[in-house]
């Protein structure tokens, strides 16, 4: 359906008018959808760094993939294709890649940082012990390392490099030129936001062993075409039609496999899933809406459609994870409504939740490290413990504060709330603080808590 231009115009007022409690992003690109069109904002052909919303596309090259080569399907174990994968993803298998049930840890402040790796190194990083919260197939957990995996998988099936996977997949067949893997005279200047909020440029990695995670730059337009193709896919599938072969693949990636949340509040009950490489969400008042955002050091992103209608947004920032949901999800919310859209009755369960009993010994390890590191401060054993990303990400003097502020506050374990993420208590006062470990057991990241 094609709506009236009045609709997009009231689309882009909304949108508008939350963007303008962001007037330090320099550079904000966003486009609009329905069912017929594609409607970008300025600077149309700009390429910004997508991050996660790569996944899909990763997906959708893995699924063409295996098509292409009927000795593989998605139950084939992992191990299978790369036998020098750790022993404890043994039992781990392509679809559990795609449906981030791996039991791999959530890991974005770490992986988020590995773009460029090569892939001796990859191989070298997936052989050694890994820390998994949950036996495969479980139980959803958001991990990138798992993608990587997929990427590394896909490229030894095939034997080409990823990016010729991807062009020959799905960059090529729907004519989206204006995505890459390569940074170019078009591409947006990711910047990062310092301790004391200054903005630094953020030089953009190149395409490598982590690449199917985030690496992709694209235009608006693109986007929006990448979305309404999804979009048209699922919903002639829905309304019963017989789908080619690349439309089967694009409305395979969308149906929800997982579900990981419900949630409801006076008008709706709402759930979330995840397909291969898409969250899915279905609410009793607006039905269903398809999404993923994205973030890497210098930009945030996100995308999300509503099947029904058609109606679509997607919107990116140049700054380290520029909250683009927080933005698109009420504006489209609000457009669907516009329309007065009514859905059917849905019926879907959500899946169990269970995690490996027990603490992992080398996350243990590094934490009793940490602690005899908040009682005398030692560079270098700093660098044993916290992930590469830390020291991307803050200087030695604001690390080195950070761990001497804990030591102040005399921080003690609360508990733990799965294999490779801890909460630790102030003693002198209600404050909280957040370490997450990522698969290697070393800190990635540590988030004081709200009180």
């Amino acid at each position: 359906m094609k709506y009236a231009p009045e609709l997009i115009q009231h689309s882009q007022a909304l949108l508008e008018k939350r963007l303008a409690s962001y007037p330090d992003v320099t550079e904000i690109g966003w486009v609009f959808i329905d069912a017929n069109d594609v409607y970008p904002g300025p600077g149309q052909w700009r390429r910004f760094r997508i991050a996660s919303m790569t996944k899909s596309f990763t997906a959708a090259t893995a699924l063409t993939v295996l098509q292409d080569h009927h000795n593989m399907s998605i139950e084939t174990p992992l191990h299978e294709v790369l036998p020098e994968l750790s022993p404890v993803l043994r039992d781990a298998t392509i679809e559990h890649a795609l449906t981030m049930t791996t039991g791999l840890p959530t890991d974005d402040a770490w992986a988020d940082r590995l773009e460029a790796m090569s892939r001796e190194a990859f191989i070298d990083l997936i052989s050694q012990p890994l820390i998994v919260n949950q036996a495969p197939g479980v139980n959803y957990e958001y991990s990138n390392l798992g993608y990587a995996i997929l990427g590394a998988v896909i490229e030894q099936v095939a034997g080409k490099p990823f990016e010729e996977l991807l062009h020959d997949a799905v960059l090529d067949p729907l004519a989206l030129d204006g995505s890459t893997l390569n940074a170019s005279s078009a591409s947006v200047q990711g910047m990062h936001q310092n301790v004391d909020g200054t903005l630094r440029p953020v030089e953009p990695t190149g395409p490598g062993a982590f690449s199917p995670i985030g690496g992709i730059w694209s235009t608006t337009t693109d986007i929006g075409c990448w979305m309404m193709h999804l979009r048209g896919a699922r919903y002639r599938c829905l309304r019963g039609d017989v789908l080619a072969s690349h439309d089967a693949i694009l409305q395979a990636i969308q149906n929800p496999r997982v579900f990981y949340e419900a949630s409801a509040d006076a008008e709706s009950v709402s759930y979330e899933g995840y397909g291969y490489g898409l969250h899915y969400r279905w609410n009793t008042e607006l039905g269903e809406f398809l999404y993923h955002s994205g973030g890497y050091p210098g930009f945030g992103s996100h995308m999300r459609w509503h099947t029904q209608t058609g109606l679509g947004i997607a919107i990116m920032g140049n700054r380290t994870y520029f909250p683009g949901e927080m933005i698109a999800q009420p504006v489209l919310e609000e457009l669907v409504r516009a329309v007065s859209y009514q859905p059917m009755q849905h019926r879907e369960k959500a899946a169990p939740v269970a995690t490996l009993p027990g603490l992992d010994a080398s996350a243990e390890t590094t934490l009793r490290s940490f602690f005899q590191l908040m009682e005398s401060w030692e560079y270098n054993t700093a660098q044993q413990l916290f992930s590469s990303n830390v020291f991307q990400d803050y200087t030695r003097d604001e690390i080195r504060q950070k761990v001497e502020d804990l030591y102040h506050q005399q921080v003690s374990v609360d508990r733990w709330l799965s294999r490779t993420e801890v909460i630790l208590q102030s003693r002198n006062s209600n404050r909280r603080i957040q370490i997450l470990f990522n698969p290697l057991g070393e800190i990635q990241k540590l988030t004081w808590l709200a009180s």
